[in-house]
């Protein structure tokens, strides 16, 4: 089971990045506004790679999307029709925060249904 959500989540790190770095014309929104997208990407993301690498490498994993997030957005810059935006970057952030925290109490309902 573990294996599989860190493979899942390391392919949520590639999406992540390619979705980032798309040209403008390129680009597939859902229709959600596009700091919801932000938010709901790297919650999950974290999320599926913390319940995956454990407990212990949680804060690590959460510190790593967060530079990550914002490395994408100052990479956007160079992206065709992208621009960097705050607001996005802080969603994402915003996400990861509440995905280490989901991930905190899954284990700990986990635990005590044990």
């Amino acid at each position: 089971m573990h294996n599989g959500l860190r493979w899942i989540g390391m392919s949520c790190i590639v999406l992540l990045v390619i979705l980032s770095l798309l040209p403008a014309h390129d680009m597939v929104r859902t229709g959600a506004p596009k700091t919801l997208e932000h938010f709901m990407a790297y919650c999950l993301t974290v999320l599926v790679l913390s319940l995956g690498f454990g407990r212990r490498a949680t804060l690590l994993l959460g510190t790593a999307l967060i530079g990550m997030a914002g490395l994408m957005e100052g990479l956007q810059h160079f992206s065709p029709g992208r621009t960097p935006h705050l607001a996005d970057f802080l969603a994402s952030a915003t996400g990861v925060l509440v995905g280490v925290a989901l991930s905190g109490v899954f284990r700990l309902v986990r635990a005590r249904a044990a």
